[in-house]
């Protein structure tokens, strides 16, 4: 709950402060990532051809944005900033950033800027939330007790089978047994009836 809270302040952040560099930009994209993890990021435009592209990222708190990479379409890739950074895809326009072993630090805004000469395009903006470490803890907690609820569950449900089944037969068992003593007295019954007629017509 409390990341939620502290994510939602962020947006506002975002919606209220003077972003006055990213006003060229149509849509944003909100990725959510696990401390320690990886994330991909998409860097792509439709315009072609281009020469190269920078991805860029600002932090919310920072006015300052900051170079992460740079790619030539030479196949020139140069980091910038101290950020684990691997490229997929890479031929321009469009190319896959995997950011790696993420943490809080790399909560921002990032975007990549392709250039053409004197000719500037602008990508689509992704911000990136990343959970601290005692977060995704809690969360892979939570997963193993729902896990462990699922599987005493099936246990008992397993458990309530059986003790069904056992009692069905047993039942059934009991019934075949009771048939025969049945017959046997209604047999008996019908002997000692006879018995009692033939008796009468004697005496007759």
């Amino acid at each position: 709950m409390a990341s939620v809270v502290r994510c939602c302040v962020l947006l506002l952040s975002i919606c209220f402060s003077r972003l006055s560099s990213l006003a060229s930009f149509d849509t944003v994209m909100v990725l959510k990532g696990d401390h320690g993890k990886n994330i991909n990021i998409q860097c792509a435009t439709d315009k072609t051809p281009q020469d190269g592209v920078y991805m860029k990222r600002k932090k919310l708190n920072e006015s300052e944005q900051q170079e992460v990479f740079h790619y030539y379409r030479d196949g020139t890739f140069t980091e910038k900033i101290n950020v684990k950074v691997t490229l997929h895809e890479d031929h321009l326009p469009k190319l896959t950033a995997t950011l790696k072993n993420l943490t809080v630090a790399d909560i921002g805004l990032y975007w990549c800027e392709f250039y053409l000469k004197e000719k500037q395009t602008n990508s689509s903006v992704t911000f990136l939330w990343v959970t601290e470490k005692n977060e995704t803890i809690l969360h892979d907690e939570k997963n193993c007790q729902a896990a462990i609820v699922l599987y005493v569950m099936i246990a008992l449900f397993a458990i309530i089978l059986c003790i069904l089944g056992f009692l069905c037969v047993k039942m059934k068992r009991s019934r075949e047994s009771d048939t025969p003593s049945k017959k046997s007295q209604d047999s008996s019954i019908y002997e000692e009836m006879t018995k009692n007629r033939r008796g009468t017509t004697a005496s007759l």
